[in-house]
C-alpha cells in the first residue's frame, strides 16, 4: 500500500505462500483503535467512520435454528416466536456488502422490517436478479 500506516485486511484463503524472515514489533494495541470497525458489521467489507444503527429482520423459524447455531453477528438477539412462527431478530450494526448477501441467502425465509432504506435496497436486489431472468 502507498500508506504503510494503512489497515489492510487479507484472506488468509488467499494465502499461498509466507517466508518470514524476521520478527515484527509491532503489537496489536497499536491497531485497536482501527480494529473497532470491525465491531460493527458483518465480514471484513467496511466503509470508514459508518455509525452503527438497529436493524431489524422478521424470519421464518426454519432459519431461525440456523442463526442461532451461528450468530450473524454479536448484536443478534433474537425474539419470541410469533403465531405465524416467525420471529423479529434485531441487530446493531451496519448494514454493509457481508449482511446484505446474508439477508439474501435467507430468501423468501427473510424480510426486512426496518429501516426502510435497508428494505428497499434489499428490493432493488431482488429486482435485479429477477431482471436477470426475463
Amino acid at each position: 500500500p502507498d500508506n504503510l500506516s494503512e489497515t489492510r485486511t487479507f484472506g488468509i484463503d488467499r494465502i499461498s505462500n509466507i517466508k518470514p524472515d524476521q520478527l515484527s514489533d509491532v503489537k496489536k494495541e497499536d491497531y485497536n483503535q482501527d480494529l473497532k470497525v470491525f465491531n460493527n458489521i458483518v465480514g471484513l467489507d467496511h466503509e470508514n467512520n459508518s455509525e452503527p444503527y438497529k436493524v431489524r429482520l422478521l424470519i421464518n423459524e426454519l432459519h431461525v435454528n440456523y442463526l442461532e447455531s451461528l450468530p450473524l453477528h454479536h448484536s443478534q438477539v433474537i425474539h419470541s416466536k410469533n403465531p405465524k412462527d416467525q420471529y423479529f431478530v434485531d441487530y446493531f450494526l451496519f448494514p454493509n456488502y457481508e449482511f446484505k448477501s446474508q439477508i439474501l441467502k435467507m430468501g423468501k425465509d427473510a424480510l426486512v422490517i426496518s429501516p426502510v432504506e435497508l428494505k428497499n435496497d434489499i428490493k432493488t436486489l431482488l429486482q435485479s436478479t429477477i431482471n436477470r431472468y426475463n
